[in-house]
Formats: C-alpha cells, sequence, structure tokens
C-alpha cells in the first residue's frame, strides 16, 4: 500500500496486522494518519488526526467468509476528543449486498468500542474472488486537529445466520482470531511481534540484568508467549513450589471480570489464577496444573463461560476435587465468589466496582485480596437486587465504590449507603481516567512509603494483568497500569513511595515507562 494523499502530504505507511492463527490468515489495516514513529508496534496502531476526520480500513486474506463475520475493534484515546462519526462503519465488499448492524460501546471515558455483525444476503460470498475479506472502513471524528488515538485489540470472527442479531448470538468460538498490529513501513519497517495479550515472548521470572541508571531496582519478568503462559510464568514466580488450590477463570475478554472478581478468593486459599481458553485448558495450563499438584481446583463462572469440558480436562489432568463458583451473569458470579469468602472470613467490608469498569476491577483486585474483602459489581445506576440483599443481609459495616459515576451513579452508592453501617457516601475512589483512578487508589490503600513491590501492567488490553491479582496480594503489592505512559498523578504518588522490586505482568509496557518506575522507587546506587 503506497502513499496515502492526506492535507497536502504524503503519509507513506501501511500497517500489516497478522492473525494469531495457523490458517495464514493475513489481516492488513491502514490508517490516513499513522505516523511513522517507534510506537506503531506491538499490538496497537497509534495515530494522529491530521485534520477533523480520519479513517481505517481491515481486510483480511483468504479468510473464505461466505455467510456471516462478527468483528470487535476498540479505539483508546491517548489525548484530545475522539468519537464515531454516525456514519462510523461501511462495508468494503461493496459487490456484496449485505445487512450489517453496529454496536457503539462506551466502555470507559478514553476507550470506545464497536462491535460489528455483517451478513450476506442470498448467501453471497463476502470473500472476493481471490478470497480476501474486505472487512470495511471505520470513521471516526475529532473536536480538535492532532488528537491522538490507538487501535487496539482487533479481534474477527466467522458466524451464520440470516440477520445480524443471528450473526451475534452464533459466533463460531473456534474462529476467534485476535489481530497483532505490527509496522511495515514501505521501505522495510519493523515486523516486531506482540500478541493480543501484549506477550512479548520467552518471559521468564528472573531480573534482568542491564538497569538504566543503575537505580536498586530489579525489573522481573512475568510474560510469555499469550495470555496462557504468562499467567504460568506468574504462578511459577509466586507459588514455586507447588499449591494446594488453584483457581481457574475464562481467559476469553469477554469473561475477564470473572477473573477480577475472584482474585479475593484467590488469595484466601492461596490460589494462583490460571486459564482456560473457553471450551477446554491450553498445554501451558495443563503443564502448570500438574506442576502445582493441587488437592482442589476452583473453577469460576456459569457452564456459559467455563463449561463442563474445563472440569473433564481438570479431572483427567489431576486428581483435584473440582469445585465449580458461578452464576448466569458476571454479576451473579460475583455474588456467589462474595458468599464463598463470606464463609471463611465474615465479611464486613466490600469494594464496589461497575461491570464493565474491568480497568478500575484490576486497581482495586490486590487491595480487595488483601483485606478478604470481596469484589461486588453493580450496573451504572442500580445495584443488583440480590447483591443489595447480600450486602443488607451479612451487616456490612463499610464499603468502597471504584469507578467515576459514568460507571457508578449516585444512586448506586445512596442505595448501598442505607443498609451498611459506615457513613459511606464520600467513598468514591476515581480520577478523570483510569490511569488517575489507578493512582487514587494506591494513594488510598498504600498509606506506607516502603512498598514490598509493585506490579506493573498494560493499561487497555487487561488480559496479562488478570491472573496477577492474587499474587500482588499475596505479596501486597499494588498494581500499576501504564503501557506508554504514566499519568501526572500516578507518578506524584508513587514518587513518595519506594521499593527494590518491579513485577511486569505480561508484555507491552514500554521501557520508558519500566524506567520511569525504576526513578520514582527506587535509590540510585
Amino acid at each position: 500500500m503506497g502513499g496515502i494523499m492526506k492535507q497536502n502530504k504524503i503519509i507513506s505507511t501501511a500497517i500489516a496486522a497478522t492473525l494469531l492463527s495457523t490458517s495464514g490468515i493475513a489481516v492488513m489495516a491502514s490508517n490516513n494518519s499513522i505516523k511513522n514513529n517507534e510506537n506503531n508496534q506491538g499490538n496497537t496502531i497509534k495515530a494522529t488526526f491530521l485534520g477533523s476526520n480520519d479513517s481505517f480500513s481491515l481486510s483480511i486474506d483468504s479468510v473464505g467468509v461466505v455467510n456471516a463475520f462478527y468483528v470487535s475493534i476498540d479505539v483508546v484515546k491517548l489525548s484530545g476528543d475522539i468519537a464515531f462519526n454516525s456514519n462510523c462503519y461501511k462495508l468494503g465488499n461493496e459487490n456484496v449486498t449485505a445487512k450489517q448492524s453496529v454496536n457503539v460501546v462506551n466502555g470507559s471515558d478514553d476507550k470506545i468500542t464497536i462491535k460489528i455483525a455483517v451478513v450476506a444476503n442470498n448467501n453471497g460470498n463476502l470473500s472476493d474472488k481471490d478470497g480476501n475479506l474486505n472487512l470495511g472502513t471505520i470513521n471516526l471524528s475529532s473536536g480538535s486537529k492532532d488528537s491522538e488515538y490507538r487501535i487496539d485489540h482487533i479481534e474477527v470472527q466467522t458466524s451464520t445466520g440470516t440477520n445480524p442479531s443471528e450473526a451475534s448470538n452464533n459466533l463460531n468460538e473456534d474462529s476467534r482470531k485476535a489481530v497483532t498490529l505490527n509496522k511495515d513501513i514501505n521501505t522495510g519497517g519493523s515486523t516486531g511481534g506482540g500478541s493480543s495479550s501484549g506477550g512479548s515472548g520467552g518471559g521468564s521470572s528472573k531480573p534482568e540484568e542491564e538497569k538504566p541508571e543503575d537505580y536498586n531496582v530489579q525489573l522481573f519478568s512475568m510474560s510469555g508467549k499469550d495470555r496462557y503462559e504468562t499467567s504460568t510464568k506468574i504462578s511459577k514466580t509466586g507459588w514455586s513450589s507447588g499449591a494446594k488450590n488453584v483457581v481457574i477463570v475464562n481467559g476469553n475478554e469477554k469473561n475477564m471480570v470473572d477473573g477480577l472478581s475472584a482474585t479475593p478468593f484467590a488469595t484466601i486459599k492461596d490460589a494462583p489464577l490460571l486459564l482456560s481458553n473457553g471450551k477446554t485448558l491450553p498445554a501451558s495450563t495443563i503443564s502448570e496444573l500438574k506442576r502445582l499438584n493441587p488437592t482442589n481446583v476452583y473453577v469460576i463462572g456459569g457452564t456459559a463461560s467455563m463449561p463442563e469440558s474445563v472440569v473433564s480436562s481438570i479431572k483427567s489432568n489431576t486428581k483435584a476435587t473440582v469445585t465449580r463458583i458461578g452464576g448466569s451473569t458476571r454479576y451473579e458470579t460475583s455474588l456467589e465468589i462474595a458468599k464463598q469468602i463470606d464463609k471463611i472470613a465474615d465479611v464486613s467490608k466490600v469494594y464496589i466496582s461497575s461491570g464493565t469498569g474491568e480497568v478500575d476491577a484490576l486497581s482495586i483486585a490486590s487491595v480487595a485480596g488483601r483485606e478478604k474483602a470481596p469484589i461486588l459489581l453493580t450496573n451504572v445506576n442500580s445495584i443488583d437486587n440480590k447483591t443489595y440483599d447480600f450486602i443488607r443481609s451479612e451487616s456490612i459495616k463499610d464499603a468502597y465504590f471504584i469507578g467515576g459515576d459514568k460507571k457508578i451513579s449516585n444512586s448506586v452508592i445512596n442505595q448501598v449507603d442505607k443498609v451498611v453501617s459506615a457513613d459511606v457516601s464520600k467513598n468514591r475512589v476515581a480520577g478523570r481516567n483510569r490511569k488517575d483512578t489507578n493512582a487514587a487508589i494506591i494513594k488510598k490503600f498504600y498509606t506506607g512509603s516502603k512498598l514490598n513491590g509493585v506490579v506493573v501492567s498494560k493499561d487497555d488490553v487487561i488480559i496479562d494483568a488478570l491472573t496477577v491479582g492474587s499474587f500482588a496480594a499475596k505479596n501486597d503489592m499494588p498494581v500499576v497500569i501504564g503501557r506508554e505512559s504514566l499519568s501526572t498523578s500516578q507518578k506524584n504518588v508513587l514518587s513518595s513511595k519506594n521499593t527494590e522490586k518491579v513485577y511486569q505482568a505480561g508484555g507491552g509496557v514500554k521501557t520508558s515507562v519500566i524506567n520511569n518506575l525504576k526513578e520514582l522507587l527506587g535509590t540510585k546506587k
């Protein structure tokens, strides 16, 4: 893809992306305003608006989609004002008449997700004569020039159906393919690695030898080639001699909040968190289960997120007793976990997080684990009746609400305030974005100057950090989120802390962020 003319500038950059699949499928994403810079590597595309509108397109080679497909794309705002146009999506294959459904999800203040289901009319072939599928063009708008954004975590699935609604419900889970985005400049460019989990490949728990500025801080890498292997790296680091108990959660993005809710329970059980892939156990998880040799394995979630095939795989590879903890929704699952925690450690405090606020839940997970307090999930404007009844019947004394009012409204706080002993009306812990909320949590709940260590992970695609909560809680360490930089609030709160250990959970965190942490937390030798 050659130079693209835009505002009298030639931007001779193309972005190539390879699906994580053995089928040879390739994805090409081209963006009218991609800048040739070092940030366009790993599993993101970073771009800058050159005007008030921008767009990018995606196509798949040799995918052979006949009837329907479903694609999910995250757009992360880095600066300025980013929004989808009202006509935000256009199917690329012009010779195919198709029905389409576009759902824009405002996941957070700084991330928007677009979900698209497309079905060909009359069973027309969505792929062209060469077997290529043009997924279409995504249009963005901005109120200001030079606004920056990043395209993250593109996931494609084939499907069947006669309309988009059917296509959304008939996804072929085996076809789920996340995307790795790599810089591919016309002059050769980088074909850097990375994965949808942010794994940088070949991670280990040994400290890196090279320490910039010679600060007395060791960096321990806990990252593998994918999210599943990363979870085993964390397990090996925290439970080197095995574990009596193990907790297993679904490693797919739509179920990851279950894993965050499970952190306090896993901490009480002194259990590492490992991942299933939805239908079974990956080889790396099986291998780690055998090494840990547990007596008990707890699977988190109902049969939709953790099917019996996973239970069967556990039983066939271990002698452990398998126990399921889960409900039909994420809210019910978080409540069932809370009930199990209450049986072991009488619950007097709860942390309430949004059912769609996974990053906020990640930030508080290690705190909740340390304090043996459950994480309960809520909708924006009202708390689930069963959850409300649990808080009231268990005579909960205290509660904290994690996230801003776009995630948890004041009406939820008022509901809970009526049935707990303490005055919790001022117990919202939040910042203007996910990083500042992360900083507010560290400031509120890690008051001492000396830290046992710090865990750092990406702030956008958080699947790698999903399983680090029980490790961080076990060692009384805060989790710091930041991929490309730390916010001013994070720097301010960390500058008053010190530690000699930084653990990186998963790949994708820039070296400059690691170096910044060493400078903030360490002292020069």
